[in-house]
């Protein structure tokens, strides 16, 4: 066995010695999780990490706090916990439909969905080289079209007594002027 007398430092990634997948042997990380491999035991193909990339999205998208406080999204440079797990982190506007090459993840913030992929950029070795796509606009689902017609009937309801209110005011309004005619007229004809 090979006795280290190096610090750990070489085998640092996102905090973390070997990226928490792994233990620094003679300055190189030996990956100890299955399915992780890479200089730092921060390449892992197989794996789902939706989870880890969920707080980057929170920051950006906006979220609820278990208080009850909505927090607003943010700009990138506002959410440093995205640049912990990606190299970089980038606006899209696809559909989960439209990604070709990637790994789809949601993100569920009241009824609408946020979507966002990440992808390996193959042309880096040394850090992570993890890309985040986020979909800042989220997908709220179709309308649902009963209540677009229960909002249409709503709505000529409500015309309707305005437009009877407005007429009975009118004719009231009318009969009070006749009535005063009239009465002004018989107390001519009396005199």
């Amino acid at each position: 066995a090979v006795v280290s007398t190096q610090s750990t430092g070489k085998c640092m990634f996102s905090g973390k010695e070997c990226n928490g997948h792994g233990k620094c042997e003679c300055g190189e990380c030996k990956c100890t999780t299955d399915g992780y491999s890479g200089k730092f035991c921060h390449h892992c193909p197989y794996c789902d990490k939706c989870a880890d990339y969920l707080p980057c999205v929170q920051c950006l998208v906006g979220y609820v706090k278990e208080d009850g406080t909505k927090v607003e999204g943010r700009l990138q440079e506002d959410c440093p916990v995205c640049f912990d797990r990606a190299r970089q982190v980038e606006p899209t506007t696809l559909r989960e439909e439209e990604v070709v090459d990637g790994f789809t993840c949601t993100h569920k913030v009241d009824d609408c969905e946020y979507l966002y992929f990440y992808q390996d950029d193959l042309s880096v070795q040394d850090t992570t080289r993890t890309i985040l796509y986020v979909n800042q606009e989220p997908d709220c689902g179709p309308i649902s079209v009963i209540w677009i017609i229960v909002g249409l009937i709503l709505a000529i309801v409500l015309l309707g007594i305005i437009i009877i209110c407005c007429w009975k005011c009118i004719t009231m309004y009318k009969d009070k002027k006749k009535r005063k005619k009239k009465k002004k007229n018989t107390r001519t004809f009396m005199r």
